[in-house]
């Protein structure tokens, strides 16, 4: 959310944007924490929304990844681990802001149970997955 990305701003030390050109950015913002060594990328679409964020470290390890609708509501927030693989709890939502699945990754795979729900936020059935990220039947 805004916040998040503010509380960026607001402990940073350097800040830079670059124009970026593809169909879904415009423009990214960068923001250096050089206590942490941590580097964050705030990408923003024409209408100035942001769009994706992806926290790092200096020597490349990717903290956590954001990626949200056109309308500015979050899509998903998710934990990586040091090589860049989704690693911890995960949601992900839909346009409304609603829930749309939760549930856990183990270094890039889905593990254990997930959690998933209709638009209106109704939970409406359950995945699972074992150690190896395959979906039990």
């Amino acid at each position: 959310d805004d916040h998040w990305v503010d509380s960026v701003k607001k402990v940073s030390d350097t800040s830079w944007s670059k124009k970026y050109r593809n169909q879904d950015f415009v423009t990214a913002d960068y923001y250096v924490t050089k206590k942490d060594s941590i580097v964050t990328q705030v990408m923003k679409d024409s209408s100035g929304h942001v769009r994706q964020v992806l926290a790092s470290k200096y020597d490349l390890i990717r903290l956590v990844f954001a990626q949200y609708y056109p309308n500015g509501q979050l899509m998903a927030k998710l934990p990586l681990d040091s090589l860049g693989k989704n690693h911890g709890e995960a949601k992900y939502y839909y346009e409304n802001g609603i829930i749309k699945s939760l549930g856990n990754y183990n270094h890039g795979f889905y593990i254990g149970q997930w959690k998933n729900y209709d638009t209106m936020g109704k939970y409406i059935s359950m995945d699972n997955y074992n150690s190896d990220g395959q979906l039990i039947k």
